[in-house]
């Protein structure tokens, strides 16, 4: 055991880092949709705002989201100003109520889009497309990265006229390169005078590593 690790240690080792990316075609969408009601008063600004917000839901659902994927984001209530010769006059009240929409279908976007708009949504943002189950994308990404960094060990080695050993003597995985959603602006003030086409397009899954190899000029695999 220790002449073996007195072996290893006769050899230089050499530190590269793999990428590896797997296109996907993304099954989930996710979007913002909500309300922004302004009013004399907070009552009547609130349930305004109440109304609107309930004609949304309705009517998403009725596009095909199920219940269970709306879900308040954001609710606020703010006092508005306007500034009148350099004094701050009361202007009025607004209510923010922002929902967050998904659904596995994303045929269904545009729809759910333009019901939205039809029924009193004032603001839609943040539309996205990801994969539902993004994990076995991660792991074949992952394979990838450490291909990769076998390639690069390699052809570093041989740039400098020597062998590598295939298997590394460390790997790390860097969780800076998240799988990130392809996410779209738009804001909505009215309906739109056709449906809404939105394409989902791919998105990208990737992965990152650091590995150890050891290389030297006598060295087999």
């Amino acid at each position: 055991m220790q002449q073996s690790d007195r072996r290893s240690e006769r050899y230089p080792s050499i530190r590269v880092t793999g990428f590896g990316s797997v296109s996907v075609q993304p099954d989930k969408a996710s979007l913002i949709a909500g309300v922004i009601t302004d009013g004399n008063s907070a009552a009547a600004a609130q349930a305004e705002n109440a109304s609107k917000i309930s004609a949304v839901i309705a009517a998403i659902i009725k596009a095909g989201v199920q219940r269970q994927d709306i879900q308040t984001s954001e609710y606020r209530i703010d006092i508005l100003y306007d500034y009148v010769e350099g004094k701050q006059v009361f202007k009025g009240y607004r209510v923010t109520h922002l929902l967050s929409i998904s659904f596995l279908n994303t045929a269904l976007t545009g729809s759910v889009i333009d019901a939205a708009a039809a029924n009193g949504a004032n603001s839609i943002s943040n539309v996205s497309f990801q994969a539902s189950n993004p994990s076995a994308f991660y792991l074949k990404a992952l394979s990838l990265a450490v291909q990769d960094a076998q390639n690069k060990a390699v052809s570093i080695a041989i740039s400098v006229h020597s062998n590598i050993m295939p298997e590394p003597l460390e790997i790390i995985e860097l969780t800076d390169m998240e799988p990130q959603p392809r996410v779209l602006g738009l804001q909505s003030t009215s309906l739109p005078a056709a449906a809404t086409p939105i394409e989902p397009g791919r998105t990208q899954i990737t992965a990152k590593i650091s590995a150890l190899f050891r290389y030297g000029r006598t060295l087999k695999p």
